[in-house]
């Protein structure tokens, strides 16, 4: 299945590298197999997924059967997964299948006394961003001063018109670099499993931040105006 889209109006889209598509030298993932095809923006931080957040995300995976979607929903934002990583809405234990309530869960209206979970400044590979290229003056996290960046834009409040159809550099198709064999000469790039993986439907993620974020350039290609965006999977 293929999520590629083709766009009338011309917005300047940037790629984002997956990992064996990275200058050498640049990026090795510690768990180099079956992990979150995910990626850093600059200066890495965590939003709070308040009520008008949690509604935002949940409706853009949002199918027809609400028991199914919500079971999906507290799986993608798990506590061990890497998009709240330790902050997330439930901890799931993989020995027993049991699972504990360590945050607010507005969706299933539960656990109003726990923590907001939250969300990391997160990209995923294969996806697109949008922004401003610009040179650092001042060092951003680990990116140093100089460093060509682009000044990427993000969402900093829930808006429920923009959908990965209108806005796909906000968000992101969430997907997962495999160990097999090369594929097309890439590693395969799967979806995350919870609606169905290929043969069902992509599990969509808002990209949020609290304040401005910055990613290099070198880990991004800059699309042709106009052109078909390339599929988030490999192969597509």
């Amino acid at each position: 299945m293929t999520f590629s889209i083709s766009f009338t109006h011309h917005r300047q889209y940037f790629y984002i590298y997956q990992d064996d598509e990275m200058p050498p030298g640049v990026y090795t993932r510690p768990t180099p197999g079956n992990a979150p095809c995910v990626f850093r923006l600059e200066e890495h931080h965590f939003t709070r997924l308040d009520r008008a957040w949690q509604e935002y995300w949940f409706s853009l995976n949002r199918g027809p059967h609400l028991r199914t979607d919500w079971e999906a929903w507290i799986s993608y934002t798990g506590n061990n997964r890497a998009v709240t990583n330790d902050h997330g809405i439930y901890d799931f234990m993989p020995t027993t299948g049991g699972r504990i309530q360590v945050g607010k869960d507005y969706i299933g209206m539960s656990g109003m006394d726990l923590p907001d979970p939250a969300i990391a400044t997160l990209i995923f590979g294969r996806n697109v961003l949008c922004g401003r290229e610009m040179v650092l003056t001042d060092r951003v996290g680990p990116l140093a001063e100089g460093t060509w960046v682009l000044e990427v834009e993000t969402m900093r409040a829930p808006d429920m018109s923009i959908t990965h159809q209108t806005h796909p550099h906000l968000v992101h198709i969430m997907n997962v670099i495999m160990a097999d064999a090369l594929v097309n000469g890439l590693r395969q790039v799967n979806p995350f499993h919870e609606l169905g993986g290929r043969q069902g439907q992509p599990v969509y993620m808002p990209v949020i931040s609290s304040r401005q974020m910055y990613y290099p350039l070198d880990r991004l290609r800059k699309l042709p105006l106009g052109s078909e965006l390339p599929s988030v999977y490999n192969p597509s």
